[in-house]
C-alpha cells in the first residue's frame, strides 16, 4: 500500500491543486536533496491516482498539481515543485521498478546500508544491531523526516480503499 499523509491540500477545483508540506527543521535542506525525496515523488502521483476523491469525483491532470514546502527556517522562501506528466510518468516507472525490488528482496535480508547516519532516526535501530533507541530530531540537524512521525498512529484496516 502507499500512503500519503498531507499536511495540507488546497483545492480549487477544476482548477489547481496544491500540496502544501510544512517542515521545522533548524535548517532548511537544499531545493536538489528535497527533489530527490521520494515524498516529492509519490504525494502528487498518489494525488493524481487517487484525486477524484477530493475532486468531486474528477480526476486530476498532472499538471494541475504542485508540492510546496513550506520551512519555518526560512518561511519567506517556500520550495515549490510543479507537477507534469512527464513527472507523472517517470515517477510511476520509479515507483514500479522500487516496488518490484521491494517485493522480490522480501524473501531474503535486506543489505545494510553503510550510511550509519540513516540509522540513527530508525525505530527498528536494534534488529540490525545498530542501537537501541533512536535520536531526536535535535540531535541531529543534517537528517530530516528519517523517521516514522511522532504520533502517527495509522490502522490500515480504518482507510477506504481506492482503487487505481
Amino acid at each position: 500500500r502507499l500512503v500519503a499523509k498531507y499536511d495540507l491540500l488546497a483545492i480549487q477545483p477544476g482548477e489547481k491543486v496544491v500540496i502544501v508540506d510544512w517542515k521545522t527543521n533548524l535548517k532548511k535542506p537544499a531545493r536538489s536533496s528535497l527533489s530527490h525525496r521520494l515524498q516529492t515523488r509519490l504525494y502528487p502521483l498518489l494525488l493524481v491516482e487517487a484525486g477524484q476523491s477530493v475532486n468531486d469525483g474528477t480526476p486530476l491532470q498532472p499538471d494541475q498539481i504542485e508540492m510546496v514546502y513550506w520551512f519555518t527556517a526560512d518561511p519567506v522562501r517556500p520550495e515549490i515543485f510543479p507537477y507534469s506528466a512527464d513527472q507523472y510518468n517517470l515517477d510511476q516507472n520509479f515507483l514500479q521498478k522500487l516496488i518490484a525490488e521491494v517485493k522480490a528482496a522480501s524473501q531474503s535480508r535486506f543489505a545494510l546500508t553503510t550510511d550509519l547516519r540513516m540509522c540513527r532516526f530508525c525505530n527498528y535501530r536494534s534488529l540490525c544491531d545498530r542501537g537501541d533507541q533512536a535520536a531526536s530530531m535535535e540531535e541531529d540537524l543534517e537528517l530530516e523526516d528519517a523517521g516514522p512521525a511522532a504520533g502517527f498512529d495509522l490502522d490500515f484496516e480504518q482507510i477506504s480503499e481506492i482503487e487505481f
